[in-house]
């Protein structure tokens, strides 16, 4: 199954088209919280990229889907901070970015549940039973 037609990738495109929205958003209102949106699309495209390609295989001895629930849960955490400090300012520009970072908070937390119950909780119990 390609990457792009599964479920996870749809979720990382929409994490990243989201993500980039509120790049513009915060360029456009406050340059200082733009890096943060910046950084976010950045690591996102690297994972999409990585699992588009299947290039990750070829790291056998990094756990994937532990990197990939640690870069949602960091996304969560930094689009929240950032959206919060970003809506005290008032401006159109801001709020639209708070709005698209709530959805994108969302988004990414749906995708760590998912990669938590499927990938991580399966290989805990595999554990325990040998």
């Amino acid at each position: 199954m390609e990457y792009g037609s599964c479920h996870e990738g749809w979720r990382d495109l929409q994490g990243q088209a989201l993500t980039f929205i509120i790049f513009i958003c915060f360029t456009a209102s406050i340059s200082a919280y733009m890096a943060a949106a910046l950084l976010e699309f950045f690591i996102t495209l690297a994972f999409l990229f990585l699992y588009a390609t299947q290039y990750y295989q070829r790291f056998d001895r990094l756990n994937w889907p532990c990197l990939d629930f640690l870069r949602c849960v960091s996304a969560i955490i930094i689009f929240l901070v950032v959206s919060f400090a970003a809506v005290t300012s008032r401006d159109g520009a801001a709020i639209a970015a708070f709005v698209f970072g709530i959805i994108l908070v969302s988004v990414f937390a749906y995708d760590a549940f998912k990669i938590y119950r499927t990938d991580i909780v399966p290989r805990a119990t595999q554990g325990d039973q040998q």
